[in-house]
């Protein structure tokens, strides 16, 4: 799919992920948004497709039960923080 981007110094449009614009100046290429569950068991990531994600922004996407699991982990990690403060 081909995403067109504005040069930050001719404001023309081009075609993402070409170096440089028809004025010369070189443009930074943003990296593509990846949606796949964001989980990782023994470095193998998940292969479908991340439909929630824990930020208002999303920066990591996970499926539906991984995201359960990812908000146990949480849990227990609050907790166990809240009994060491005491």
């Amino acid at each position: 799919m081909n995403t067109k981007q504005q040069c930050n110094e001719c404001k023309q449009w081009r075609i993402a992920g070409t170096a440089a614009c028809t004025c010369g100046k070189k443009s930074i290429t943003l990296a593509r948004a990846d949606y796949r569950c964001s989980y990782q068991n023994q470095e193998q990531r998940c292969y479908q497709q991340g439909t929630v994600s824990l930020q208002l922004r999303g920066n990591t996407w996970y499926c539906r039960q991984h995201l359960q699991q990812v908000r146990r982990e949480i849990e227990k990690s609050y907790q166990s923080f809240k009994e060491n403060i005491r």
